[in-house]
């Protein structure tokens, strides 16, 4: 018997107040659209000069496709090479708006909820960078991840 109340408080307590702190970030960004589209217009300004949402594409470049839900990117993780240029486009699956920032690479998409942006990124330097969406508690709930760029090849 106390094996099964140890299982318990070792399993459904942790699951139990996981699932409450989900809930509580969606009843949040739900009550409050207007203020989050406030909020993003302002970010938004700050990023001007990189913000990269033309709908171009090069011609036969590769195309990586993140698609956006609450509270995560598919895929996280992203490789690239210094110097190829890759055809972004965000997606959003989510049932809010949500952003994807490039940080450190110069490129800055957004799309509503069934919507999707896209751009190009060439990656200039090899490194490690950071991408989020940088909306109002997205990102602190989930919403990032990482761009490794190689050292474009010598041969």
């Amino acid at each position: 018997m106390n094996m099964i109340k140890k299982t318990y408080s070792t399993f459904l307590v942790p699951t139990i107040l996981t699932i409450s702190v989900m809930l509580l970030a969606a009843c949040e960004s739900a009550r409050t659209p207007v203020p989050v589209i406030e909020e993003h217009q302002e970010h938004s300004a700050e990023h001007d000069d990189t913000d990269n949402e033309s709908g171009e594409f090069i011609e036969g470049a590769r195309e990586i496709r993140i698609v956006a839900t609450e509270w995560s990117f598919e895929p996280a993780t992203i490789e690239l090479t210094a110097g190829e240029a890759v055809n972004i486009v965000l997606v959003n699956e989510g049932a809010i708006e949500h952003e994807v920032e490039f940080e450190g690479l110069g490129l800055h998409l957004h799309a509503l909820p069934g919507e999707s942006a896209r751009g190009v990124l060439t990656p200039e330097v090899a490194g490690d960078f950071e991408l989020g969406c940088h909306l109002p508690g997205h990102y602190e709930v989930g919403m990032k991840g990482k761009v490794h760029v190689e050292e474009a090849s010598t041969y």
